[in-house]
């Protein structure tokens, strides 16, 4: 039987039944050299990098942005239902709200005794934290909101983030109280139209409007629950 060998040039791997290490070490030899030889240099790895970078700069503000927005929107509709059902719930309990103790100006403690009898049965709540006259509600999802009342009427404001720097109403919090004998989007004084909630109405959802903004949740609820291209406020 023949020998197989198999020679290029002398400094080509030779394949042989002779000295197996030899060939193995000239083998991994040539395709460590191909490695450095096809591989990127230093100055292409730091512009690469550098590429990267300046697309990740441009990219993920407005990424960040839309998760926020949507997630404020989820969570902001999400809380609506919520609180809407748990009135509805407390109603067919305890009769109308305008059968329920009167709200009048309570103090913190009056509030969570308020809370805990109509609203809390119904409400998955994390936890409570009394300051002033204001009860601060948490929830399980991560949002939370302020209940407290004024002129016997509720206020809540909702919070869908926890962790927001800011507290910009129409942008960090959303005003909510009662209408109708039920809990929803504030809409004190409105006219039906959506210029009145954008930017005419007495509470309109608009940054320069030297009253607050308590408009903003209607106006979101208005246009199908999402934040519109003109709505004023960014995220």
């Amino acid at each position: 039987m023949r020998k197989l060998n198999i020679r290029h040039s002398e400094d080509d791997i030779h394949l042989g039944p002779k000295n197996p290490y030899e060939i193995s070490k000239r083998f991994f030899g040539r395709i460590r050299s191909l490695r450095m030889t096809k591989g990127l240099t230093l100055a292409e790895v730091l512009i690469t990098l550098g590429i990267i970078g300046v697309v990740a700069a441009l990219t993920l503000p407005p990424l960040m942005a839309n998760y926020r927005k949507r997630l404020v929107v989820t969570r902001l509709q999400k809380f609506n239902s919520v609180i809407g059902n748990a009135t509805l719930m407390a109603t067919n309990e305890y009769g109308p709200m305008s059968d329920w103790d009167s709200l009048g100006n309570r103090d913190a403690d009056e509030m969570s005794d308020w809370y805990d009898k109509y609203l809390r049965p119904h409400i998955k709540t994390l936890r409570t934290k009394k300051t002033g006259g204001h009860l601060y509600v948490y929830l399980a999802d991560g949002s939370w909101f302020d209940i407290f009342s004024h002129g016997g009427s509720l206020h809540l404001y909702f919070h869908p983030l926890n962790n927001s720097k800011t507290d910009i109403l129409g942008k960090d919090s959303f005003t909510f109280f009662t209408h109708n004998g039920i809990i929803g989007p504030y809409v004190y004084g409105w006219d039906g139209t959506r210029e009145a909630l954008l930017s005419t109405g007495t509470f309109a959802c608009e940054p320069s409007n030297p009253n607050s903004h308590h408009y903003c949740t209607a106006l979101i609820q208005y246009d199908g629950w999402k934040i519109s291209d003109d709505y004023p406020y960014k995220f």
